[in-house]
C-alpha cells in the first residue's frame, strides 16, 4: 500500500501570521523542515541513529511553491514523498495541506546530502539508512509524481532505485 508520510502541525497560531493576516511564508519553511525530519526519522536518521552512526543529512536546496493562503486557526499537516536517492543525495517533496478542505497551501522540493558529522564531509549513506530509503521508496512507489517535481531540482533521478 502506497502512502505519504504525514506530519500533523495543528492550528495556525497568531504569531505565525503576517501583516496581511495570513500564514507567513517563512513559517511554511519551518513546518516543512519538520516534515523533512519525519522522513529522516523514518529511514533511521532520528536522534539515536545520528548519534550511533555519527551521520546526518544536510539540506542544500529547497524549491518552494506557494499555492494558497492559510489563516489563523486553520489546521495544517504535511504529506511527504521520497522522490529519489542515490549513494549520497536524497530528494523529497512536501505538500503543506489545509485540513478542512485538503487544499495544498505550499509545496516544497528539497535536496539533501548525507554527511559524516564529525568531519562535516559528504559520505555515502550508511547501509542501515539505505535499507530505510529503499523500504520507503518501495512503499511510496505507486504515489503520483508532483507536476513541479524536477523544475528546480533534477538530481538524483526520480524514484531511481539505488
Amino acid at each position: 500500500m502506497s502512502e505519504y508520510l504525514i506530519t500533523p502541525f495543528g492550528p495556525v497560531l497568531e504569531q505565525a501570521c503576517d501583516y496581511n493576516g495570513h500564514f507567513n511564508e517563512a513559517q511554511s519553511l519551518v513546518l516543512l523542515t519538520e516534515a523533512t525530519d519525519t522522513l529522516l526519522d523514518r529511514v533511521g536518521l532520528d536522534a539515536a541513529g545520528r548519534d550511533r552512526l555519527q551521520y546526518s543529512a544536510f539540506t542544500v536546496q529547497n524549491q518552494l511553491y506557494y499555492r494558497a493562503e492559510a489563516n489563523l486557526g486553520d489546521l495544517l499537516f504535511s504529506r511527504t514523498l521520497l522522490l529519489g536517492f542515490d549513494s549520497k543525495r536524497l530528494r523529497l517533496y512536501h505538500q503543506l495541506v489545509r485540513g478542512s478542505d485538503q487544499r495544498v497551501i505550499v509545496e516544497m522540493e528539497s535536496l539533501l546530502l548525507g554527511v559524516e558529522t564529525e568531519s562535516r564531509t559528504v559520505r555515502s549513506w550508511p547501509e542501515d539508512i539505505l535499507v530505510g530509503l529503499r523500504q520507503l521508496s518501495r512503499r511510496q512507489s505507486a504515489l503520483p509524481t508532483p507536476e513541479t517535481a524536477g523544475l528546480g531540482i533534477s538530481q538524483p533521478a526520480l524514484r531511481e532505485e539505488y
